[in-house]
């Protein structure tokens, strides 16, 4: 049976889950949190697997919607509605439940309401066990169940236990009201002092029934001024009043007052309460003359009382100043008291205060309750409350002095006050966790806020790491009192290397008290010191470090490890998320730098074949006039101009078509060394005499499938953009590597496959580029150039054409340190397939025919082109507006049609169902098609697939003779792709 006070420290962990989101992951109960209308507040993963949700069921959270939505009780009576709403504590409950997937269960359900102490507002914790298999087996009695679960409370859990324990233990009562004068917590003590439980006092302004009528007006209008400002009056002094107990009985009671502001929540005051009604007992004894009474009250009490004579001497010494300070009776007595309570340097103020009492009875701590440093006779210090009255004994002044012992009180108040500076700092974590801050900066907002703890025995310097995606190293990404040479030679740390290093490779916390042989890294003037090395883990591995230096020869503490830890694991789950966010951030980015490229290529595509077209009437007709001209003609020369701007055009749209990956590429298996090494001279001349090549060929002579033309183009325009960056020269260098991808690389890559790649790095010595550049610089017309210098196509050109490659280009730059591109093209299987020199020499092309020429296309200019320059070279033309018409001239034409000339994209019967319908007629007819937009279909999956000729528009006069002279010298041997 789980005990009532375990239960206790297990729901103040979990009404502070922001001190640590994790603290009850792990045990191995399930528990709930709801409020009183029954919807769930928090939830635990073991409570979530008993429910059935860790099946994907229910998609969304189940935080913030009632809890019968998930426990739906099968028992006739419906007990669980019943005790959901119940205030009252529910024990060792069994019944049968069905999970939101129809998993039929048994629970043991306990429950108990709670008042959160920062709020204020009232909940019911419920821990639930999965006790169906314990049912299947006939077994009831769950004793063994219960420990074994209590076991697995965490150590932060039981921090807080041990504080609670502690304070439950002492004999001062202790309270702490929040700023509106409530009552958040209330000790066993206080309990029993005032008649009050703490199911009375939690939530309720107590003050209003403890205070006596004749003081209620005063002390009421304090509490008001605490309520408005938060400025309590009292702070930090003791007091003696008057308190009326739940029974009406009236008490004296001494009060010690403190506070403590915690950031959005206000102020909180900590009272420390006394019973003193026997201290006034033995005054009133005292003042009397007892002595017997009042040694019988004194030897009973657990505070010291002591008497002293007007020069200082013990006359009194009760038993409990003997246990406290550890002198007997016949020890103390006749000493002088400041000799023997008081540390040497605190002797001085009180023996020169000794003369003004013994003649006038006065002194400055009469009346009040001070606390002090006292000594043992073990010469141990320790702090103690003295509260002082003075009495007339046979005509001489004598001092009464009442002294507690309050290390106890002091421990409690110190642990309570980390306990709210861990929360503290927990809380500002999570809340700039939520702020739309950069990962760095919350690294850094974290830092500064450990550093701040005035309890952490910690230097103000310190570092946080992350791990380096991908690889097993440490990079620093948040530092406070570091000096750049430390930066310089911490700025990346291999694991295992150093004290960070090997808390990474290990996971483990990682502690020296000094500098050690472990501390590798060594720089000039470093002081002595050690180190706190606190792994930060997510699914145990390490995502990062937290280094922080103390002083040389500090102690290992396991209360300040229990607190980084709890950082650690807040900044875990704060970074995993920031990583996700960002993550997100970047693939919405991609999808929509990828759906802007669509978006263009399939702008780029449509235009490319009307543009062609046009292209082809200006290039065509362009070159019949230069060849129909005289050498000398002064028209010439402008002709030349135009037919040079034609193919400059076509260049252009062949630009666009590469970076929207709409280009046909022709692949063969290739080293890329080779590429590179062939095309060095002419990069060369390119990057001018200033800018120095350097090639460095460290990847084997492995196949890839490219079209080298395709690659040399990427080359050249990286060459090109480096040119650009380096007008006062430089270093151009193009190296080649072999490297594995991996899963984790390929998921942070768009398009990227695992494997093995080649990977061809260009980098250059040049004014490198801004972070807001480096992200556009693959957008097409995007360029820094001058207006007329650049048309933004080269490095979006790149980026297409290497996609098409089925591979990805990476940039690295930083202003003024260069830039650097990387292109992954996968490696494919088998040998390199070397290029065999053909012996046969070309024959030349006959310019002059007497064959049938059928040419169909739509667009009036192309095809005016192609008729008049074929027949300007003797070749007998029929010509067609579209496939209907081509098929009607064939079927009307008695003699042979040889070849057969047709675009691919028209309205009504396009080129290639022509093509089909005409060799059912002419089974011997040779076809050429021809198109300005390759992407389409039909050419890409018939036409180009099945190795048919093909013209890729804007056609020249040259091309067309060649073309033409190649259909009709090939042995025609059927079809078969009808």
């Amino acid at each position: 049976m789980v005990s009532m006070k375990q239960k206790n420290a297990t729901n103040i962990s979990h009404i502070k889950n922001s001190i640590c989101s994790d603290t009850i992951t792990n045990t191995a109960i399930g528990l709930i949190s709801y409020d009183r209308s029954g919807i769930i507040v928090s939830i635990n993963e073991n409570a979530a697997t008993i429910l059935g949700l860790n099946k994907g069921l229910p998609e969304a959270s189940p935080v913030g919607k009632p809890l019968t939505d998930f426990i739906i009780n099968t028992t006739p009576e419906k007990l669980f509605e019943k005790f959901l709403m119940s205030a009252s504590a529910v024990r060792d409950f069994q019944y049968s439940f069905e999970t939101v997937d129809g998993e039929k269960k048994w629970l043991l359900h306990d429950s108990d309401l709670f008042i959160d102490p920062v709020s204020g507002e009232e909940f019911t914790q419920m821990l639930i066990r999965d006790i169906t298999s314990i049912k299947a087996s006939g077994i009831n009695n769950f004793n063994d169940y219960n420990k074994a679960a209590i076991e697995n409370i965490t150590a932060l859990e039981k921090n807080i236990m041990t504080v609670q324990a502690i304070a439950d233990i002492t004999h001062d009562g202790i309270y702490i009201e929040d700023n509106h004068g409530r009552i958040i917590y209330w000790n066993d003590a206080a309990q029993k002092l005032f008649g009050y439980t703490k199911s009375d006092a939690i939530g309720k302004q107590l003050y209003k029934k403890l205070t006596p009528e004749r003081f209620y007006r005063s002390h009421s209008k304090m509490m008001e001024e605490f309520t408005q400002t938060g400025n309590f009056p009292l702070d930090g002094t003791t007091r003696e009043y008057r308190a009326i107990r739940k029974n009406g009985v009236e008490v004296p009671v001494e009060i010690s007052f403190s506070t403590i502001k915690q950031k959005g929540r206000g102020t909180r005051i900590i009272g420390v309460v006394r019973d003193i009604s026997k201290r006034k007992k033995t005054e009133k004894a005292l003042l009397e003359g007892h002595q017997e009474k009042l040694r019988a009250i004194t030897d009973s009490a657990h505070d010291a009382i002591t008497l002293t004579d007007s020069t200082g001497k013990l006359t009194y010494w009760n038993r409990a100043a003997e246990k406290i300070f550890g002198y007997s009776k016949e020890e103390a007595l006749g000493e002088k008291h400041y000799n023997l309570l008081l540390p040497a340097g605190t002797r001085d103020e009180f023996k020169s205060s000794m003369t003004t009492f013994s003649e006038m009875g006065k002194s400055p701590m009469f009346g009040k309750t001070v606390e002090l440093v006292a000594v043992k006779k073990s010469g141990v210090e320790f702090p103690i409350e003295l509260s002082s009255s003075t009495i007339k004994v046979h005509g001489e002044w004598s001092a009464v002095c009442i002294i507690r012992d309050i290390t106890l009180r002091k421990r409690v108040e110190e642990d309570i006050k980390k306990s709210l500076q861990h929360q503290l700092v927990l809380d500002s974590l999570l809340h700039i966790s939520l702020e739309n801050t950069s990962l760095n900066e919350l690294l850094q907002h974290s830092l500064d806020k450990i550093l701040s703890i005035p309890w952490l025995n910690i230097m103000s310097k310190g570092s946080i790491f992350l791990t380096k995606e991908g690889t097993d190293s440490l990079e620093v990404k948040a530092h406070i009192g570091l000096t750049d040479e430390i930066l310089e030679k911490c700025s990346t740390i291999q694991f295992g290397e150093c004290l960070c290093g090997m808390a990474a490779a290990t996971g483990k916390i990682k502690f020296t008290g000094s500098v050690t042989p472990e501390h590798s890294i060594i720089y000039n003037g470093m002081l002595p010191h050690g180190h706190y090395n606190i792994p930060i883990l997510t699914n145990n591995k390490v995502i990062g470090i937290i280094n922080l230096y103390v002083k040389e020869g500090h102690n290992y503490s396991a209360q300040e490890v229990a607190f980084l830890e709890s950082v650690s694991k807040t900044l875990a789950s704060m970074i995993k998320r920031k990583k996700m966010e960002e993550e997100k951030e970047k693939l919405w980015d991609q999808l929509l730098q990828s759906q802007k490229l669509e978006s263009v290529g399939r702008l780029a595509g449509g235009m490319a074949h009307d543009f062609n077209n046009i292209l082809t009437g200006i290039i065509g007709y362009g070159e019949l006039a230069y060849s129909d001209l005289p050498e000398d003609h002064p028209v010439r020369k402008n002709l030349k101009v135009i037919i040079d701007s034609g193919v400059k055009a076509a260049k252009l749209v062949k630009q666009i078509l590469a970076f929207s990956r709409k280009q046909i590429l022709e692949m063969q298996k290739n080293d890329l060394n080779s590429i590179i090494d062939s095309m060095s001279k002419m990069l060369v001349r390119v990057i001018g005499e200033d800018v120095k090549l350097q090639t460095s060929f460290k990847a084997p002579a492995k196949a890839v499938l490219v079209d080298a033309t395709q690659i040399e183009q990427v080359l050249l325009n990286l060459a090109v953009n480096a040119r650009y960056a380096m007008p006062n020269g430089g270093w151009l260098t193009i190296e080649t590597n072999s490297v594995n991808v991996g899963d984790e690389f390929a998921q942070h890559h768009d398009g990227a496959k695992t494997g093995e790649h080649i990977v061809i790095t260009v980098t250059d010595t040049g004014s490198g580029m801004s972070n807001e550049i480096r992200e556009k610089v693959f957008e097409p017309c995007f360029t820094t150039k001058e207006k007329g210098r650049g048309t933004g196509l080269g490095l979006s050109t790149a980026f297409g054409i290497i996609k098409q490659h089925n591979g990805i280009i990476t940039v690295d730059s930083q202003l003024g340190e260069g830039t650097t591109f990387r292109i992954y093209i996968p490696v494919i299987d088998g040998s390199i397939i070397k290029k065999e020199k053909s012996e046969k020499k070309k024959q030349a092309i006959k310019v002059k025919g007497n064959e049938t020429v059928l040419v169909v296309d739509d667009n009036t200019t192309t095809r005016s082109m192609i008729v008049e320059t074929l027949k300007k070279h003797g070749y007998k033309l029929l010509e067609a507006v579209n496939g209907e018409e081509g098929l009607s001239i064939s079927d009307q034409f008695d003699g042979n049609i040889d070849v057969m000339i047709t675009d691919v994209i028209m309205t009504g019967i396009n080129g290639w169902e022509l093509y089909r319908e005409m060799i059912k007629r002419r089974p011997a007819i040779k076809t050429i098609f021809t198109s300005g937009y390759i992407d389409n279909p039909i050419v890409k999956n018939s036409i180009l697939e099945n190795k048919h000729q093909f013209m890729r528009k804007p056609l020249h006069t040259k091309s067309l003779l060649d073309e033409l002279q190649k259909a009709l010298k090939k042995d025609f041997s059927g079809d078969n792709d009808l």
